[in-house]
Parts: structure tokens; sequence; C-alpha cells
């Protein structure tokens, strides 16, 4: 039994109809699911009047933070009222600092991110690693991504973690990175 062109042609197209409701309902389940882990750990934004870290300087229009490097002007990007700045400190070498906006302490809580220089990152002998820290303005949950050159292939693993009373807690590991909007 064979089906005519035009009956062919429309079960073609059904099919395609499909396989893109499909693909798109998970493109967006996706993102859903990317937004909505950030905004289920959501805080208020302060607004009010921020302080300067120390040692941020502003000279020639440009920003420049404690070691004199150019950085971004200093801004509440993470939980609410704090600073994440990164930092380069020459090859290989990074460090993140917290800094609560609204009183100018510091917080030590993210110098275990910190990579490179003579306290170079290792997982194990001859296996260097960094960390890219993922936050938004709006919400206290962080997350590491951990980098890894392992042989000839580069491995992530990623940790979330919550930043409540000035404290990271760990809530999730995954032995692999996702993408995050």
């Amino acid at each position: 039994m064979t089906l005519s062109n035009n009956r062919q042609s429309k079960i073609l197209q059904l099919i395609l109809c499909a396989l893109l409701f499909v693909f798109f309902s998970r493109a967006a389940q996706s993102e859903k699911t990317d937004k909505s882990i950030f905004q289920d750990h959501q805080v208020t934004v302060y607004e009010g009047k921020t302080l300067i870290p120390d040692g941020y300087r502003f000279s020639g229009g440009v920003w420049f933070d404690e070691i004199g490097k150019a950085t971004n002007a200093p801004s509440i990007n993470f939980s609410g009222k704090y600073l994440i700045g990164l930092h380069s400190c020459g090859q290989g070498c990074r460090y993140y600092t917290l800094t609560d906006l609204i009183t100018g302490n510091y917080n030590p809580s993210l110098e275990i991110f910190s990579s490179g220089g003579e306290t170079q990152s290792k997982t194990k002998p001859g296996s260097t690693y960094y960390v890219e820290l993922l936050f938004k303005r709006h919400s206290n949950l962080l997350i590491a991504q951990r980098y890894t050159q392992l042989k000839k292939e580069e491995v992530c693993m990623e940790t979330h973690l919550i930043f409540e009373d000035s404290k990271l807690r760990t809530i999730k590991d995954n032995q692999q990175c996702r993408k995050y909007q």
C-alpha cells in the first residue's frame, strides 16, 4: 500500500511540527530552569547609597582596584548588597573579594576560590585548576565551577552554595558543569 505524495507530505509536516514542538518546549523548560535556579534564592537588593571598597579609586575616567589594575565600577552584584570582585595577580593567578557595599566590610568567604601564584590550586599532584563563580545581584546563590585540565581534556565540576549569615554553605555538588544565563 502506497501513500500519495500529498498525504506523505502532510505526514512529514506533522512529524516536523511535533519535533519542533518538543525541541522548543525543552529549550523553554531549560531556560526556565536556568533562570529559576537563582530566582529560587532571591534576596532584596539594597537601593540606597553604597560605599566604595578600600583600595578602589577612580582616576582619568577609569576605576582601579587595590593593586592598581583597571576594573569595573564597584556596584552591588551579589546577594543584594555585596560586590564580588575578580582580580588578576599575574599569569595564572586570580582571586575573588567579597565586600559589603553598605558597611564597607570585607568578607573572607571567597578566599577559598583564589588560584595561582605561590598557592596554585591543586586537585592532585601536577593537576591545577581554576574556579569561575556565577552569581546574580538579586540572589544569595553562588555557583562555583572548577575547571581542571586532565590529560588532554578539560573537566568541570560545580558546587552550589548559599550565602547566609556572612558564610557560605554548600547545598549541592554536580559532577558536570551546566551553562547558565
